[in-house]
């Protein structure tokens, strides 16, 4: 799997109308309702657990699991008939990694408080996540009907059905969301997507616009809008959408990444380079990610040795950011050069984000690079056990099957590949290559 620019660069709203279907890779538990300040309808009720359990929210959103824990833990103690602090361990066991902590937590949750929202939202995520989405959508389609205000499962069931490639039952779902009182960006973004996904493009640029104007000040209706363009192919719409995205907001960083995206599209790519550069001056702007775009630019143009150099800037200024970690050992791995570079960074990606299966990836990659099948295998089936329905995993299995010359097992996994995705194009093409290997 090629490196994925959306988890890094800017990438806001992915337009493509040949976008693959899969499943939501979702790496949180539901947002929690209520404006700051104000008392969360779903939090407990008993007010010293109200306090243990916004304590442990604060620690969870500085990083600190353990102390994020153990505030949840008590809350559940103080107020045992809440189902928040149990769908908070649930979000503690999945930064860990750990989805079968996460699912049963949550699923304590909603039987202390079977109405509560998050946590039969988280248990409808936890499934996306394990790649069944035929659990999850029931699970959604129940919320969306019993409590249609309810923002999060609108949201999650329009992109349930985008990413399973049925746009077509995405759209009402986006459109009734609109309709409730707080809906934003998110939801525009999604009502077009669905469009764009049936070949309705300019009908999703009036979508975009629209929501522009719905949303003054915000660049990121101008973003997409950008990349719809270029996707449609009308480069010269996408520059003007970028630099009205700019114009909207010049201190937005995913605006001048779009900008970037435009100016390299419109065969300006010394232009890009150099305004990207010229954001590193500038106070507070993410240097990572800036070096990060850099380096997928230059990749793009086949200068490698330059995007490698890109990324070490990228992880000198923040050796833990994840994306060029990942980026760098793919890329090490593709050309076969510094390998023991591309195992660093690949181990250090998953340590830092264990639930992104793209990073699983780029460590079997990097393992069959180093020409360690065995490795690659011990690492996708721990995997496949937790989410067995992943054809990008089971296309790697099959791979490392073929590199260890059993080309009986080789086809058995691309086969189940197939079967989940059938126009899966690098499935396809190993099909084939070992349907005349004997």
């Amino acid at each position: 799997m090629r490196p994925l620019p959306a988890a890094f660069a800017c990438t806001l709203l992915a337009l493509s109308l040949s976008a693959p279907a899969g499943p939501i890779i979702e790496t949180r538990l539901p947002p929690q309702q209520g404006a700051a300040g104000a008392q969360d309808p779903f939090e407990p009720a008993q007010p010293e657990a109200r306090k243990q359990w916004q304590a442990g929210r604060v620690a969870l959103g500085q990083g600190d699991l353990k102390a994020a824990e153990a505030a949840f833990k008590q809350a559940t103690q103080l107020d045992p008939k809440s189902g928040a602090p149990w769908v908070g361990l649930g979000d503690v066991a999945l930064r860990r990694g750990d989805l079968k902590a996460a699912q049963a937590a949550v699923l304590e949750g909603l039987k202390r408080d079977p109405k509560h929202l998050p946590a039969r939202l988280g248990v409808a995520r936890l499934a996306l996540m394990a790649g069944d989405t035929a659990k999850a959508e029931p699970l959604l389609k129940a919320l969306v009907q019993e409590e249609p205000r309810f923002l999060p499962a609108q949201v999650d069931l329009g992109e349930l059905y985008l990413n399973t490639n049925k746009p077509a039952l995405a759209e009402p779902v986006f459109k009734q969301a609109l309709t409730v009182p707080g809906a934003g960006w998110t939801v525009w973004q999604g009502l077009a997507r669905a469009q764009a996904r049936q070949n309705r493009g300019p009908e999703a640029l009036k979508t975009l616009e629209k929501a522009a104007a719905e949303l003054p000040g915000n660049a990121q209706p101008w973003i997409g809008a950008a990349e719809l363009a270029q996707s449609l192919g009308d480069r010269a719409a996408a520059l003007r959408h970028a630099q009205q995205a700019v114009k909207t907001d010049g201190k937005s960083v995913p605006a001048q990444m779009a900008l970037a995206d435009a100016l390299v599209a419109n065969d300006q790519t010394a232009k890009a380079v150099e305004g990207l550069q010229s954001l590193l001056s500038v106070a507070d702007v993410p240097a990572a990610l800036v070096h990060t775009k850099i380096a997928m630019i230059k990749a793009a143009r086949k200068d490698l040795d330059g995007a490698q150099a890109a990324y070490r800037l990228a992880l000198r200024a923040d050796p833990k950011y994840h994306p060029a970690l990942n980026n760098l050992a793919w890329m090490n791995a593709e050309r076969k050069v510094d390998l023991d570079e591309a195992l660093r960074s690949a181990r250090r990606a998953i340590e830092l984000q264990p639930n992104q299966l793209s990073y699983v990836d780029t460590l079997a990659f990097v393992h069959l690079a180093r020409k360690e099948p065995k490795l690659a295998l011990e690492l996708l089936g721990k995997t496949l056990k937790a989410q067995p329905n992943q054809p990008l995993l089971l296309l790697r299995v099959a791979q490392a099957h073929q590199a260890m010359d059993d080309l009986a097992k080789a086809r058995e996994a691309v086969d189940q590949a197939l079967k989940l995705a059938p126009q899966f194009k690098e499935a396809q093409e190993l099909k084939q290559k070992l349907g005349g290997a004997r």
